[in-house]
């Protein structure tokens, strides 16, 4: 389910979920604003997982957004890391830098993204193995790269205030990277 483009208070929004009984309590909001808005060459939605939207800026800059949600049900995350793995080939034939955020449901290094470690230094997902071979810098950590604590970190389980991991990610192109502050 996907909807329209819809204008609200300085920003245009594009919104889809993966089922429509659940739209309420399940999707992805895009979130542009006006001054950026006017740069939309194309959106394109696929199984409420994936939200993409490509920029064409003045001076050649091309950018591609995508946002995704990772299910934490391994049979749902296989037909979206096909397509994730068409839009980003696609992305990088075509020239754009990207950004991609959003709930990965993964780390990339469970020794550092988790809390208490874990034992191993690979990424521990599919999507996550994906992304590790895609050219695409962790903002956050580039940032902070010595910050390993819960207060970076989402809590798994809420009734344990002790363990959490790092699933939530910005992700973008080095040229990009360039340009990230705090």
């Amino acid at each position: 389910m996907s909807g329209a483009a819809l204008w609200h208070r300085g920003f245009l929004s594009w919104w889809c979920a993966r089922d429509a009984k659940q739209s309420y309590n399940d999707g992805m909001l895009f979130l542009v604003c006006e001054e950026w808005a006017k740069y939309v060459q194309k959106v394109d939605y696929w199984g409420g997982q994936l939200l993409h939207a490509d920029f064409a800026f003045p001076g050649g800059l091309r950018l591609q957004c995508i946002s995704v949600y990772a299910s934490p049900v391994h049979q749902e995350v296989l037909p979206m890391l096909a397509r994730l793995c068409s839009v980003l080939a696609s992305a990088s034939a075509m020239g754009y830098q990207v950004i991609l955020a959003g709930d990965l449901n993964g780390v990339f290094n469970p020794a550092c993204d988790r809390v208490p470690s874990g034992s191993s230094g690979r990424p521990d997902t599919a999507l996550m193995r994906l992304l590790a071979h895609q050219d695409l810098i962790d903002v956050f950590h580039m940032i902070h790269p010595r910050e390993h604590s819960l207060q970076s970190m989402t809590r798994i389980n809420p009734a344990d205030s002790s363990s959490g991991s790092q699933i939530d990610y910005i992700l973008a192109s080095p040229e990009l990277v360039l340009w990230a502050t705090d």
